[in-house]
């Protein structure tokens, strides 16, 4: 702006001095010519160094902007938390088989006070946060329990005559645990929890929350679990599965 300022100013001036150049003696007119040339002379070095000055600035200006851009985009890519994942959560259950019918045998769930399905928040026995399962089988998923159950002629023939049903409570209700972590950095994202299927009649808790049960063994079904986690730190998903009924006329597992 200042040098815009400068440039119109000089015009001005020789202007003026071609107007009194011609309108003077000619000794007058030799002296303004010879000012004339000079002023000229200084604004063309004044306005060459101005247009240095504002290269050097624009230089500065493009780099600052630069590292500005770079640095705003390092900030943001460090707070936002990458796109969709799908984690596999197959590895590293625990599993003991509870009871279709006696509650001491089926860790205590469901006879403490308030733990009830409407107090989603008091999961009990083998439901409950803080419950205990480092003494069961470990194993992976998939798992079907009843394959590897004895055959037995009081069985069900839709279960292939495996041991289980009905007549068989104490292999007829299987529990499953486990424990993982969630990093401080996924707050503030929606996590859910996705079952391909469970056979059957399934109920989930995560810490302790209930989460819904699911009865058919061949849909599946996902629950968001992003309002009950601790992040930063473990949490747990228990899983009932109860198979006493049959859905199908054929072998069916667990």
């Amino acid at each position: 702006m200042h040098n815009a300022c400068f440039i119109d100013w000089l015009s001005a001036f020789y202007c003026l001095m071609t107007v009194l150049c011609k309108a003077a003696s000619p000794v007058y007119q030799y002296l303004f010519l010879h000012i004339n040339v000079a002023v000229v002379s200084f604004g063309n070095h004044f306005n060459a160094a101005c247009l240095k000055v504002n290269q050097i600035l624009m230089k500065k200006i493009l780099l600052f902007v630069l590292v500005f851009l770079f640095a705003k985009s390092s900030i943001v890519s460090a707070q936002v938390p990458p796109g969709r994942e799908h984690l596999l959560m197959d590895f590293g259950w625990d599993f003991a088989f509870g009871h279709s019918y006696d509650t001491k045998k089926d860790f205590n769930n469901g006879t403490g006070y308030f733990s009830y399905l409407t107090k989603a928040g008091f999961g009990d026995g083998a439901a409950a946060a803080n419950f205990d399962s480092r003494s069961w089988r470990k194993l992976d998923l998939p798992h079907d329990w009843v394959v590897e159950l004895p055959f037995d002629k009081e069985a069900s023939l839709s279960h292939g005559f495996k041991a289980v049903g009905r007549n068989f409570p104490n292999a007829s209700v299987g529990w499953y645990r486990k424990i993982f972590e969630v990093p401080a950095t996924d707050l503030g994202r929606h996590i859910s929890i996705a079952f391909d299927g469970v056979y059957r009649n399934c109920i989930v808790w995560v810490n302790g929350q209930y989460l819904g049960t699911h009865p058919s063994g061949y849909l599946g079904f996902e629950y968001d679990i992003s309002a009950y986690l601790n992040y930063g730190g473990e949490n747990n998903i228990a899983v009932r599965v109860d198979a006493t009924l049959e859905e199908g006329w054929f072998y069916e597992g667990a």
